[in-house]
């Protein structure tokens, strides 16, 4: 697993298992999982998407044979403290 964090506000999380591109539409599905019967409730990535939506985010994942899964999440840009402030005036 690999993490990457970069100036978009961004991070990259590479996982070694590969999502086929069948299965790869229902990644944020409630109770989807590509795991054997109870090794996992699939509920993972449908909490993470929702989470980060809610947030004013996005998810987006990309699967490569021989490469992995890539989930990235992406994150709206902060303001500053003052900035706001000043917004609302």
């Amino acid at each position: 697993m690999r993490i990457a964090v970069n100036a978009r506000s961004a991070y990259d999380l590479w996982l070694s298992r590969n999502i086929t591109q069948a299965s790869l539409h229902r990644v944020f599905d409630p109770f989807f999982s590509t795991k054997k019967p109870g090794q996992g409730t699939g509920l993972g990535l449908t909490m993470v998407a929702q989470i980060v939506r809610n947030h004013g985010g996005q998810v987006d994942v990309q699967s490569e044979p021989g490469r992995g899964t890539c989930i990235t999440v992406l994150w709206p840009a902060a303001v500053r403290v003052s900035e706001a402030r000043h917004a609302q005036a």
